[in-house]
């Protein structure tokens, strides 16, 4: 099989001599992070099946995949997944379907012995969460990983090392801000993420994200968390709706998007492009969630979807200085001249675009060298699908269940309190 192997940096956990068996199940958009790298990981990963609802979507795979595989892998519809389990005996499943349905495969798949690595979030409300927490625990020798690709973006490995040595002293508040551009924003009320339902909201589907990202971080986990959230901008009331515009929509000509949804809407009813200013949005847009930890640090968060531009701001204080990070995320303001009227962003308007910074308590501030970011979300995918390919010693762990339920647990808690307008206390996990 073609393709350069991993990188050969410290010891390969698993048996370099063996190949497991790769079956992917949900080949949208976001299945091209695991199946475009296959090539550099032929030595330790062999694509067995492809599942979906889809076989349009898994036929133009096959299509784009000829160049890295020898021969087309066989095809499920989703319905047959356990088939597939049987027929195909993965070693492991990586599953990247509507997170409402994370459950259903992510428990057939430990029940049938592979490993398995879920798209974040792991899954939607307490009760799905519970169902995999328990086929977990009756398959302790089975992994199941989380893929929170942010851990691995250069700028935020950078402030954990800091953080973990010792530059800001004991943490004890964070603020993270997080705006969602107008095309990257706009795009989860095009799609299935609109309904909560399916996602969850923004407060499961994006924002677990964040918050595992400062679990991480913190090495710590939430207790009590009050939120506020509402549909703001988008939707059939939302204040955008009053100046609706052509700008809002995304067009499918592109090939990619054609191939993958346009030619599958008739076989699947599913819609890609749809009108964010419609009544069937139920997800909010604004939302501001205040928590605090275990360890004693208290969070302030906010994120709207609908910004001109996208990123995120980081302050971490502690006892002996503060770690200030800035990201304005280029990619998606450059994928708006795509999709919209030509317009060329100016990477240096609004300051600096990347950046992180040490302010210690009484001395000089300085910034931190950081590692160029290249590819889908900074250098993050890349370096996530290579540790679960081809996995390091020394590597930065992929998270885990235990991960995802803390992460989860402040995003239900979060949701929760937008409903009742009460501060919402978060049990201790087992």
């Amino acid at each position: 099989m073609a393709g350069a192997p991993a990188p050969d940096v410290g010891t390969v956990l698993d048996d370099p001599l063996m190949t497991r068996r790769l079956a992917l199940v949900g080949t949208g958009s976001r299945a091209a992070a695991y199946l475009l790298r296959l090539g550099r990981h032929a030595d330790s990963v062999q694509l067995v099946a492809l599942c979906d609802t889809s076989q349009v979507r898994m036929d133009r795979w096959q299509k784009w995949l000829r160049r890295t595989l020898p021969a087309p892998v066989p095809t499920y519809q989703a319905e047959r997944f356990d088939e597939m389990l049987r027929d195909q005996r993965p070693d492991l499943v990586v599953v990247c379907t509507v997170d409402a349905t994370h459950d259903r495969y992510v428990v057939a798949a430990l029940e049938a012995g592979a490993d398995v690595a879920c798209e974040k979030p792991l899954t939607t409300d307490g009760d799905k969460l519970a169902a995999i927490l328990e086929a977990k625990r009756n398959r302790p020798d089975q992994r199941l990983n989380v893929l929170f690709n942010y851990r691995y973006r250069s700028e935020f490995r950078a402030v954990k090392a800091l953080l973990d040595d010792g530059v800001v002293g004991r943490p004890l508040a964070v603020d993270l801000s997080w705006p969602l551009d107008v095309v990257h924003g706009a795009d989860y009320f095009r799609r299935w993420h609109r309904d909560k339902r399916w996602s969850g909201g923004l407060l499961v589907h994006k924002c677990t994200h964040h918050f595992d990202l400062i679990n991480h971080l913190l090495d710590d986990e939430p207790e009590l968390v009050f939120a506020l959230g509402r549909t703001a901008f988008y939707g059939e009331h939302g204040a955008g709706a009053a100046a609706s515009d052509p700008r809002f929509e995304l067009r499918l000509d592109h090939p990619a998007l054609h191939a993958l949804y346009a030619e599958a809407e008739v076989e699947t009813g599913y819609v890609r492009n749809q009108p964010v200013f419609d009544p069937g949005v139920t997800t909010e847009d604004t939302l501001s969630v205040t928590a605090r930890y275990r360890g004693g640090v208290q969070l302030t968060y906010s994120l709207v979807a609908y910004s001109p531009w996208e990123g995120v701001r980081l302050a971490i204080t502690g006892t002996e200085g503060r770690i200030e990070l800035f990201d304005r995320h280029v990619e998606h303001e450059t994928l708006r001249s795509d999709l919209t009227d030509g317009m060329t962003p100016d990477p240096g308007i609004a300051g600096v675009r990347r950046a992180v910074v040490v302010w210690p308590m009484f001395g000089r501030p300085y910034e931190v060298p950081l590692e160029a970011g290249d590819g889908t979300h900074g250098d993050a995918d890349s370096a996530l699908v290579d540790q679960l390919f081809h996995p390091i010693a020394g590597g930065l762990p992929i998270a885990d269940e235990q991960d995802a339920a803390r992460s989860l647990s402040l995003s239900f808690a979060a949701n929760e309190s937008i409903t009742t307008g009460l501060p919402v206390r978060i049990p201790p996990r087992p």
